[in-house]
């Protein structure tokens, strides 16, 4: 009970965040490939990968830099060493 608060209510934080985001930002922020640009992008990912079938896209991260937290820096603290938070997203189809 790190947060002061029990688990179901932890749980359903939780749910009904998750359940914003999708409603919300997922269908503003994410957008899948068609079936032709599916195809297209398996094809590019499988002659880069030597390989792989069936990829079509990619969760692409990188590293924000942030000041040193003051509990748990530690977590924070990356290969680079500096202080960061990775960030994902998906980038459908982006080959480079």
């Amino acid at each position: 009970m790190q947060l002061g608060i029990g688990i179901r209510t932890a749980c359903t934080c939780i749910h009904q965040c998750t359940n914003a985001i999708c409603q919300h930002l997922y269908p503003i922020y994410i957008r899948l490939p068609t079936a032709i640009e599916a195809r297209v992008n398996m094809e590019k990912w499988k002659q880069q990968t030597g390989g792989f079938p069936g990829i079509y896209g990619a969760i692409d991260g990188t590293h924000i830099q942030i000041k040193k937290p003051c509990e748990d820096g530690n977590v924070y603290f990356n290969r680079k060493s500096d202080y960061s938070i990775n960030m994902q997203g998906q980038s459908p189809g982006r080959i480079n």
